[in-house]
């Protein structure tokens, strides 16, 4: 499988919808409902669990006790060498440093939107909770919105399960399985 980008997961989702392929660009209900979603679903699968691929790792100045964390953080995981911190808003305070190297899940893959070509069933959650956040607008269909999104969910947990089992042993290519074939 080849990285999904923006296009590719919107047409990805309107196929899940009944639609062959969205447009490029074209006004269309469908289109307009992707596309004001997109990143939301996205967000939503990062959300989801954590996840290694999101990890991003700076090192940014302390200056008075406070340093700004980085504009693409949604979620510090860890200050190095520092056990007493503590964050508020889009900064981290900290006493007796220069410097923080901080590890944070990183939204930058909802603004790119250029999905890891190495995590299928990854895709697959995106793809499938944009289709549901898509659904209601464009068929009318609650119900299928919601079945959409439990399916994603059941995707994110085999994408997490992929990256336990290959993180805990020797098996790098778990026997597991995404829409878009044995990975």
């Amino acid at each position: 499988m080849e990285g999904m980008d923006k296009k590719a997961l919107m047409d990805a989702a309107a196929s899940l919808l009944g639609e062959a392929e969205v447009m490029g660009g074209t006004p269309t209900p469908l289109y307009d409902a992707l596309e004001d979603n997109v990143q939301q679903a996205v967000r939503l699968a990062l959300d989801y669990t954590h996840w290694d691929f999101a990890l991003t790792r700076a090192e940014v100045p302390v200056a008075d006790g406070c340093a700004e964390l980085p504009e693409d953080c949604l979620e510090v995981r860890e200050v190095e060498g520092v056990s007493n911190w503590r964050r508020a808003g889009n900064r981290i305070y900290a006493e007796g440093v220069q410097a923080l190297v901080v590890w944070y899940k990183s939204g930058k893959l909802a603004k790119t939107l250029d999905l890891p070509d190495n995590e299928p069933f990854f895709c697959e959650g995106c793809t499938l909770l944009l289709a549901a956040k898509a659904a209601p607008r464009v068929t009318g269909n609650f119900n299928l919105g919601v079945q959409l999104e439990k399916k994603a969910y059941a995707a994110l947990y085999k994408a997490k399960l992929k990256e336990a089992r290959s993180a805990d042993s020797n098996d790098q290519k778990p026997n597991t399985e995404s829409i878009w074939g044995r990975i």
